[in-house]
């Protein structure tokens, strides 16, 4: 029994190596898009149009054989290179193994910095005039950051 001791400990080492590296290098294979954004007209209604309020769905998935952990996430809203909005949700959600998810997140961005002033903006958001938006951010894992940079056209 002490003659194969040293090999069962050392092969216990072999194999925590091995799976430290691969749940190190799981944020490699995570991806994240930005799956869709809409106007949320009730919310800004209720917000009487101070904000104009939009959900974002970011979609992650997980091609890996390993569980993550989605600890938090961090995004910006721009519109030509001005910072409209920001938001920090920091839900953890899990993502099983070779699988996808959503993470719902609603971001409210001041009417008065997209349109100049509130007759303009409740115009602008009741018809529907196209927006580009650039948001950019990064989701944090259990593993590291996932950095999103995307633009959408609402």
């Amino acid at each position: 029994m002490k003659k194969i001791l040293p090999y069962i400990i050392a092969a216990i080492g072999v194999g925590g190596y091995i799976y430290y590296r691969n749940v190190k290098n799981l944020v490699k294979t995570f991806t994240a898009r930005i799956a869709k954004v809409s106007f949320n007209l009730k919310e800004t209604q209720r917000a009487l149009f101070l904000k104009a309020i939009f959900d974002v769905n970011i979609e992650l998935k997980n091609p890996s054989a390993y569980t993550g952990t989605i600890e938090g996430v961090k995004l910006d809203v721009l519109i030509s290179g001005k910072l409209l909005g920001s938001v920090n949700k920091t839900d953890k959600i899990t993502i099983q193994a070779n699988n996808s998810t959503i993470i719902p997140i609603q971001i409210g961005l001041n009417t008065l910095s997209l349109y100049g002033n509130i007759s303009n903006a409740i115009k602008a958001l009741s018809s529907g005039t196209p927006l580009t938006l650039n948001i950019v951010g990064t989701v944090l894992t259990n593993s590291g950051a996932i950095d999103l940079n995307e633009t959408v056209k609402l």
